[in-house]
């Protein structure tokens, strides 16, 4: 997989270091490569960085990651990757037949879009040999599983029936969540800091995000005296590294839309986590206009700092709000619907969450309650 500085505070780092700490082992992530503008450091939080110098899901992943379990099989005590694909399954059926000791854990990270289809394929026969050995290596891959987990219940949902047809007992649900302990030391979270301000983090431009009905929706709001920050990458895919070719359309909004100058801001990425949180915490308001989202891991941090959500009907925003309890659902590329629901937020009663349900998204509450089959072995 690639990797870059942004993923510090996401469940790329998160998962795999508190499950190690829980466990009480060392943790090392390898990646393929670095699509970051600086070179990342070979060790973060007690984590060490391995690049494995591969892009994508090719011949050289699969060589190089094979070599690799095949060298460290015996002192894998757990595997943590991303996904449910051809040569993931190969790594696991690998390092299952030199340790099978070892456990394994794979974190789906699928939209509900295609959860069903694309994961019933892999456990249907298909046609001709091809077909038969495709269907062999995935039925193997599944039943070999520890913990197979999705991040949102309407994915839970969906697979649930799938897995049972399979006799398969190793569906999980285990949202995207914070490093609560950091956090709580780092900054916590304190209700009366909130100020008018409304939050987005998140990559600007790409077209998944829909920074365009963000940028609409907002010039259609009467704001009265609230600032609106946005803080991320102007880029176009998931790297940092890329031209930013979207900031022609900020550019030509704002002399649209001068009187929005000095009330929308674009900060760039923020990579001091202090810096970031405080500005979640003190936000009453995140925004987020995604088209679709497997799960954005900043709908965990607006809960933890008690942010009320308002954004698309994506993975991890009903799931985070409690249903929508404590946030507002807008609808797919309609700015208007955007503009009307978030001045009655503005002038009105915002529901903000608990303490009680914020501090539930902790990593350290997440893996206790839903990782049994991994803690327990």
């Amino acid at each position: 997989m690639e990797f870059n500085s942004m993923f510090f505070q996401k469940e790329n780092l998160l998962k795999p270091l508190l499950l190690a700490r829980e466990l009480g082992c060392d943790c090392e992530i390898y990646y393929g490569e670095n699509t970051d503008k600086e070179e990342l450091p070979r060790e973060y939080n007690g984590v060490k960085l391995i690049c494995q110098h591969y892009k994508g899901e090719g011949l050289s992943q699969l060589l190089k990651v094979s070599l690799l379990i095949i060298r460290k099989a015996k002192s894998i005590s757990n595997l943590m990757t991303f996904h449910a694909g051809r040569n993931i399954a190969l790594f696991v059926i690998l390092l299952k037949l030199i340790n099978p000791k070892a456990t394994v854990w794979v974190s789906g990270d699928i939209e509900i879009g295609y959860a069903y289809e694309s994961l019933s394929a892999m456990l249907t026969r298909g046609k001709g040999i091809k077909g038969y050995l495709y269907w062999h290596l995935y039925r193997s891959f599944f039943k070999k599983l520890d913990v197979y987990s999705v991040e949102t219940r309407k994915v839970y949902d969906n697979l649930s029936p799938l897995f049972r047809h399979h006799s398969l007992h190793n569906l999980v649900y285990l949202p995207c969540g914070v490093d609560g302990d950091a956090l709580e030391k780092l900054l916590p979270s304190n209700i009366e800091d909130k100020e008018k301000l409304i939050l987005s983090v998140s990559r600007f431009g790409p077209p998944q995000k829909n920074t365009e009905m963000l940028l609409n929706g907002l010039a259609k709001t009467n704001l009265e005296d609230w600032r609106v920050l946005l803080v991320g990458p102007i880029t176009s895919d998931f790297s940092l590294n890329q031209s930013a070719e979207f900031q022609n359309y900020i550019d030509d909004f704002f002399v649209k839309n001068p009187n929005l100058k000095d009330v929308i801001s674009f900060t760039g990425p923020i990579f001091d986590a202090k810096a970031l949180y405080d500005l979640f915490n003190k936000a009453t308001i995140f925004v987020m206009t995604s088209r679709h989202e497997a799960f954005a891991n900043v709908f965990s941090q607006a809960r933890w700092y008690r942010c009320h959500i308002l954004s698309t009907d994506v993975g991890g925003a009903p799931d985070m709000s409690n249903n929508w309890e404590f946030g507002t659902c807008v609808n797919q590329d309609d700015p208007d619907d955007f503009a009307i629901k978030l001045e009655r937020l503005i002038q009105g009663r915002i529901s903000l969450p608990t303490e009680e349900y914020a501090k539930q998204i902790s990593y350290q509450h997440l893996i206790r309650t839903s990782l049994k089959a991994l803690i327990n072995k």
